[in-house]
């Protein structure tokens, strides 16, 4: 298994249950992190430029 998809399966999982302990769907959870890691990975590849 690529290492970098297990790391991510590791924080969808982590996602899942904080959203749960929020009462907030696991599903919104894991779309506004993705939103934020694309919003970061924007700004990482603006800062090499």
């Amino acid at each position: 298994m690529n290492p970098q998809i297990a790391f991510m399966n590791y924080h969808a999982h982590r996602i899942g249950t904080a959203a749960q302990r929020h009462g907030v769907p696991a599903i919104e959870a894991l779309a506004a992190y993705k939103e934020i890691k694309e919003k970061k990975g924007k700004k990482e590849e603006n800062n090499h430029e």
